[in-house]
């Protein structure tokens, strides 16, 4: 049975695509919504993948182009090169695809800090998931990993302020009210923050933090039963990748 709701936006309307939540792997979660346009664009629908992952089954790690011995590279190379599960694109990088802002692998800090007032920061530390400012960020062994991108998209379930309106396709992590990684990705389909925000806190997010997006966007995922290859259209420097325990 599908299930609708209505989303306060006057560019699309979401439609829950069939089955709702579905567990892929012990401790993740997938949902696919089909967002139908209002404005007469080609093709008429396009898609937001919506990841839960359990923290105590599952850890992240940052992924490079040069880690790998790469320049630049995509989702899918990352993946499979890495032995991730599911990768996505991640933070910010140079026309010659040198990484900006934070990055910290396996508690090791790979790229330094980049001071920009709307930059911020998703990590992992101990195995538990947070989004913080900038500011609150305090070097440790025990972060795990962490990257440094921005805005901010939701602060405790309530969308940032001053969030631009300009669409674009989008990349997002963060965390629910359980305390779960979250991961969103769109696919044919250009959103504003403030749209997303409507969208991810209906799903229960909480605070979400906006990862590189617009041409660099792109997701691979693969379960039993599932694989998705949302291509990007750019080759990215950093992504995220998540791995068993």
């Amino acid at each position: 049975m599908l299930s609708f709701f209505f989303a306060i936006t006057l560019y699309s309307i979401p439609i829950n695509a069939g089955q709702g939540w579905i567990e892929v792997a012990d401790g993740i979660q997938y949902k696919k919504e089909v967002i139908f346009k209002m404005d007469f664009e080609k093709p008429p629908h396009g898609i937001l993948h919506l990841f839960t992952i359990d923290p105590a089954k599952y850890r992240l790690d940052i992924i490079t182009a040069k880690k790998l011995g790469m320049v630049n590279t995509d989702a899918r190379t990352m993946a499979k090169r890495s032995g991730a599960i599911l990768a996505i694109n991640g933070g910010f990088f140079s026309p010659e695809f040198d990484s900006l802002g934070l990055l910290v692998s396996n508690g090791r800090e790979l790229n330094k800090m980049k001071k920009i007032s709307w930059w911020h920061v998703f990590k992992t530390e101990k195995g538990a998931p947070s989004v913080i400012a900038r500011d609150e960020y305090k070097a440790s062994p025990d972060v795990e990993m962490a990257v440094e991108a921005g805005p901010r998209v939701l602060i405790g379930g309530i969308p940032a302020p001053k969030l631009k309106p300009s669409p674009a396709e989008r990349t997002v992590i963060g965390t629910d009210k359980n305390g779960r990684i979250v991961i969103a990705v769109t696919e044919r389909l250009s959103l504003t923050l403030m749209d997303l925000a409507r969208y991810l806190r209906a799903d229960g997010f909480t605070d979400i933090l906006n990862l590189d997006g617009g041409s660099s966007t792109q997701l691979y995922a693969k379960f039993k039963g599932l694989e998705i290859d949302r291509q990007g259209l750019g080759l990215v420097a950093n992504g995220v990748g998540v791995f068993p325990r």
